[in-house]
């Protein structure tokens, strides 16, 4: 484990790290209340859904299997957006932002005085953090559900990384990030060889459109391109993974990206399977913004 914020690594349990006791526990009205044990099932549901995943080694294919193994992911994927303490901080941060431009436009100091129902400041954020967890399916899973999935493959030699703000966007298209902006794409590693990739449908739109464009062309082409001949296997064994949920091989250049975002997310805390953690050091020298996760700017 790297921890980004210190430059110091070492080997832990990751429950020790990754888990905050009494994090998902808030009082209402004076009563305590808790989200654990009801995370707990979650993450049970998740975990046998991932074993079954990794020992078959390709996503489900029947209709049934499908619709089990997406919806218990989703329910989890959903949840993890929102539960994480770098999902907390931010939450937090953007209520301090929208505080500090509502005094400006003149709100008064009693327009932020907290209902009692919640009690105090930091028992109204837990409150604010389980009620997010209770909305993430309905939330997000409608857009992460029709997302086109792959599930995606890398060597021993080349792991991937874990963060602790583990499901990740990022955006192929070049523009915003957003659960359900176009170009986007979810991030999930499984393991330290494999992933998920939960991609922008217009992404997998260009892939078919390629694929017909490649389809037009005549045999002759081919034979005399060689450089084309590669790029039509390249887009059909995409389309294959899509469509087959058999795993999409990366190269290592492609799984150093993936890390890098799982990097730039994580508010803390990196996890690897070989100790390797040189690609966050370069982060950090580069940018020593790299050792919190993302802040929110406003203009």
């Amino acid at each position: 484990m790297f921890d980004k914020q210190t430059g110091k690594s070492f080997t832990t349990g990751a429950s020790r790290i990754a888990a905050e006791w009494d994090f998902y526990s808030f009082e209402f009205k004076g009563f305590p209340l808790s989200l654990e044990k009801s995370l707990s099932e979650l993450e049970s549901e998740a975990a046998s859904c991932i074993k079954k995943l990794l020992e078959r080694g390709r996503l489900a294919m029947s209709e049934q299997e499908i619709i089990a193994e997406r919806s218990a992911l989703v329910r989890f994927l959903s949840v993890q957006l929102v539960r994480t303490r770098g999902s907390f901080d931010r939450s937090n941060q953007l209520s301090e932002k929208l505080k500090e431009a509502l005094r400006n436009l003149g709100a008064p100091e009693s327009f932020f005085d907290l209902p009692p129902e919640v009690g105090s400041a930091e028992n109204a954020q837990k409150e604010l953090l389980a009620e997010r967890i209770c909305n993430a399916h309905k939330d997000f899973g409608p857009a992460l559900l029709k997302k086109d999935w792959v599930l995606m493959s890398t060597s021993f030699d080349a792991p991937f990384l874990l963060g602790d703000h583990p499901v990740a966007i990022d955006n192929l298209a070049g523009g915003k990030l957003g659960i359900n902006v176009p170009g986007a794409v979810i991030y999930f590693p499984l393991s330290p060889q494999f992933a998920l990739g939960l991609h922008c449908e217009s992404l997998v739109n260009e892939v078919h459109k390629a694929n017909g464009r490649f389809l037009k062309l005549p045999r002759e082409a081919f034979l005399r391109n060689r450089e084309l001949y590669v790029s039509y296997n390249a887009v059909v064994e995409t389309m294959e993974c899509f469509v087959n949920g058999i795993p999409a091989k990366l190269a290592p250049e492609n799984v150093e990206n993936i890390n890098s975002i799982q990097i730039l997310e994580a508010e803390r805390f990196v996890f690897s399977c070989d100790g390797n953690f040189e690609l966050v050091k370069d982060m950090i020298r580069a940018d020593s913004r790299v050792k919190n996760g993302p802040r929110i700017n406003v203009s």
